[in-house]
């Protein structure tokens, strides 16, 4: 993801967590001040505003691709921390490869109070215990007095769910080391010690091997919230350990047979399907696309961006025509700048489908919006020839045909008629044809 879907690693510099480090050394370029970005789930490490010092010479992420802003480096590690350094040896990027997962960002679940009997607390909101206190007070997001609350319950009988929490608010402060710490505290038994198992292992990074991350993800017998932290947990490990192929499948039919799964979760969720709809696998992309479809994936902060990559994953597996539709869809949210070029693309890929009629209704919605000066130029003029020439056929041979009924000023609520499965099914034929197999 591009833009907001970018994570910036704050807090504290994990040297108790690190596996290796290297040193990049940059130049900067312009007047803007050098930034840098990492995203980790997809490998990569986005560098703005400056250049390589010298011929890049990582193990970590050994290749750098040119961009507008600056350059890109690509990773052979989803485990990454990246800091932008200046000294007196100059500017640089200090990379480092993690012994567990990143702890801050979209790449990890918001932080969210269980009921109390969930939590083992013999008691109600808001509160006479002292446990009590502070996960009512975590519920409304009153953390300071949460803490507060809990670092009195540490000597008491609900000193588990307390060093939990403890542990959970130090990492949401960026503090990984004062975390594991804490949730040392808490004995491996029932849904609090289970999850701050899992906590721990993480960023220790003793539960990453297939054996291991299957085992911390046991939910036997668990209620539903530590239930779908411990799951959420799970698939995010394996997709950090470049296991996508194998988590997509049983991500996406957890997602389907509960959608509110993603429920204080969407950013992590969206990002977890963007994963797999940039995998290289075809299968994997399949499967995520379908867990794009699901409501609880599409809404939330990526929406945008997300949308982007489930069309291009439909395009890649042979279905433009739902690949047009969802950028139809994203039409109205779709700045300025780029406007031009979105719906020129969403015209090219109903023309690959062979829907002209629906690649006239975007023409003339482009028309309205960017006016015919734009739309009669450039690329433009070849798409604009083909569907006049189609919907004339149209009208010639089946009197009173019309377009689907689509205002142009509600471009975004465009309804394919031709459904994501039955599309893909074609394209399998097709793929099956050319190569003499079965579908």
């Amino acid at each position: 993801m591009l833009g907001a879907a970018m994570l910036m690693l704050c807090g504290a510099v994990p040297t108790g967590f690190t596996e290796s480090i290297e040193r990049i050394e940059l130049v900067a370029t312009g007047t803007e001040t050098a930034s840098i970005e990492i995203d980790a789930l997809g490998g990569r490490v986005l560098v703005a505003h400056a250049k390589l010092a010298k011929k890049l010479t990582s193990e970590l992420c050994p290749t750098a691709q040119v961009t507008k802003e600056g350059f890109t480096l690509r990773c052979t590690s989803r485990r990454l921390w990246a800091e932008l350094t200046q000294d007196e040896k100059g500017l640089a990027i200090d990379l480092r490869a993690l012994h567990g997962l990143p702890w801050t960002g979209d790449i990890t679940m918001a932080l969210h109070a269980w009921p109390l009997r969930v939590a083992g607390i013999p008691d109600e909101c808001p509160g006479k215990l002292d446990a009590a206190k502070g996960e009512c007070a975590l519920a409304m997001g009153r953390t300071e007095q949460a803490e507060s609350w809990f670092k009195t319950a540490r000597g008491g009988a609900d000193s588990a769910i307390a060093y939990l929490r403890l542990g959970d608010l130090a990492l949401l402060r960026g503090d990984a080391e004062t975390a594991v710490h804490l949730y040392a505290f808490v004995a491996p038994v029932g849904p609090v010690g289970r999850v701050a198992r899992a906590r721990q292992c993480e960023l220790t990074g003793s539960c990453l091997d297939e054996v291991s991350s299957k085992q911390v993800a046991d939910t036997t017998g668990l209620p539903d919230a530590p239930r779908a932290e411990l799951l959420l947990h799970y698939w995010r490990r394996e997709l950090f350990m470049n296991r996508e192929d194998r988590v997509m499948p049983a991500f996406v039919a957890a997602l389907h047979d509960d959608p509110s799964l993603c429920s204080g979760a969407a950013a992590l969720c969206q990002r977890m399907i963007e994963v797999g709809l940039r995998s290289e696998d075809e299968a994997t992309r399949s499967t995520a696309l379908d867990g794009w479809l699901v409501g609880g994936v599409q809404r939330g902060p990526y929406e945008l961006e997300l949308g982007a990559e489930a069309a291009k994953a439909a395009e890649s597996l042979g279905a433009p025509g739902f690949a047009a539709t969802v950028l139809a869809g994203l039409s109205s949210r779709v700045p300025k700048e780029t406007l031009p070029a979105h719906l020129l693309r969403v015209i090219e890929l109903y023309v690959a489908a062979h829907d002209l009629v629906r690649a006239g209704v975007i023409l003339d919605y482009a028309d309205a919006r960017l006016g015919t000066k734009v739309t009669s130029t450039g690329g433009w003029r070849p798409m604009r020839a083909r569907v006049a020439a189609s919907l004339h056929s149209v009208k010639r041979t089946t009197p009173g045909a019309n377009s689907p009924t689509v205002a142009t000023s509600n471009i975004d609520e465009l309804e394919n008629t031709v459904s994501l499965a039955a599309e893909l099914a074609r394209a399998a034929a097709v793929r099956s044809r050319a190569t003499g197999s079965q579908p």
